[in-house]
């Protein structure tokens, strides 16, 4: 972690962020990338059996993998490539100042104008020579996936250019890594991790799927088709679930102490009906209906405090 803190203190002086990194930096790169295996070597990810040919950055300069813990990371390793992150991660020690010296898009999903400037710069690097592969999980957050893939989000694939799914999957014995919202959190999911001697990861490369001038019209469709691709190879279904409902289950117990598995509103379903709904306007309903009938966590901790 001190290396990866290090090269990553070092590359920030050497280059322009908004460039394709060259030289010193790209290299330095490379550096970052081997110290986050090595990081993964102590966690007891001794090998990661890969499958199937990596596409270069001319056949898919977007990588697509599906999402269940914090260890799928190492597709960027993998690939020497860049990635998409919330905004929130660049706070976060050491892996921050690491997402700055790889060039990692940084998003403020509550930002309508920062969503839009991030789809103008996936554009940017899937037609500028030089940027290497762009990682993005569409899921947009964790999820089970040994049960079912989450809804895919449009923005990897309203640049129309190829890209290549990934399946990731953990066949470990007496560790699933998953972090999923009412599980085992991310401190008990590390210690498990390192307690097992062993962990295994394995990583699938499919073809590269090249959208058709329909995909390229209506992203969505690029999104399902290359979900169906995932959904086979990983062998579960895909779900109506998104990262919305991820997102609204947290404004449920964490603001409102609301419980958690009974607050999924199935987004998806609700947009269908009302177009023009935004997880800003859910989280405004929810936050009213939680003062009328009276928060129970809220009470909870005024029975405490008493």
């Amino acid at each position: 972690a001190l290396a990866m803190l290090g090269f990553s203190q070092i590359a920030v002086q050497f280059g322009d962020d908004a460039a394709p990194p060259t030289g010193v930096r790209r290299a330095l790169q490379k550096c970052i990338y081997m110290t986050f295996r090595v990081i993964m070597l102590s966690m007891g990810f001794w090998r990661v059996r890969q499958r199937g040919r990596r596409a270069t950055v001319s056949e898919a300069p977007i990588i697509v993998p599906n999402h269940s813990s914090f260890v799928d990371m190492c597709i960027g390793a993998l690939f020497g490539a860049t990635g998409v992150s919330k905004l929130a991660n660049a706070k976060l020690p050491v892996l921050g100042p690491a997402f700055r010296a790889g060039q990692m898009i940084l998003v403020d999903r509550a930002s309508v104008s920062s969503r839009n400037d991030t789809k103008a710069e996936l554009v940017r690097r899937a037609t500028e020579p030089g940027w290497p592969q762009t990682v993005i999980f569409p899921e947009g957050t964790c999820s089970n996936n040994t049960e079912a893939l989450l809804a895919f989000k449009a923005g990897p694939f309203t640049v129309g250019k190829p890209v290549q799914p990934v399946a990731v999957r953990y066949p470990n014995e007496h560790c699933d890594p998953s972090f999923v919202r009412g599980g085992p959190g991310l401190g008990y999911l590390l210690l498990r991790i390192m307690l097992q001697f062993r962990n295994d990861m394995v990583v699938t490369f499919l073809p590269p799927h090249v959208p058709t001038p329909t995909e390229i019209k209506h992203p969505l469709q690029f999104a399902s088709a290359v979900g169906d691709a995932l959904s086979k190879e990983l062998g579960v279904p895909k779900s109506s679930f998104s990262y919305y409902d991820v997102a609204l289950m947290d404004a449920a117990r964490k603001k409102h102490g609301l419980p958690t598995l009974t607050s999924v509103p199935n987004f998806k379903s609700l947009r269908k009906e009302c177009p023009s709904l935004t997880l800003e306007f859910a989280k405004d309903v929810m936050a009213r209906f939680a003062a009328i009938g009276g928060s129970p966590g809220r009470e909870e901790k005024k029975k405490k405090k008493t």
